[in-house]
């Protein structure tokens, strides 16, 4: 008998992504690089004082906890998380 898998909520994360320069540029011009705001959905396997754990794709065929493509985000990027809704 196959296990039941969990259920899992499916979440969009607003995160600010590093940004690096490479090669010799002047100064002036180096300042005006800025971070990126980024989006990502999936599933949230976990969320804890260290940020979140998504999955981009589950195995939901044989119901085994299985899936795709991890996530990890710190807290300190995390913008806003949003619960999608599913149809």
């Amino acid at each position: 008998m196959a296990k039941k898998q969990k259920n899992y909520k499916l979440v969009e994360v607003e995160w600010e992504d590093s940004a690096t320069t490479i090669g010799w540029q002047s100064i002036k011009r180096g300042l005006k690089y800025t971070s990126s705001l980024c989006r990502t959905a999936g599933y949230l396997l976990q969320k804890n004082k260290s940020g979140v754990k998504i999955a981009l794709s589950l195995d939901i065929d044989d119901g085994q906890d299985s899936m795709s493509e991890m996530m990890i985000i710190p807290k300190s990027a995390i913008r806003k998380i949003t619960l999608l809704k599913r149809e």
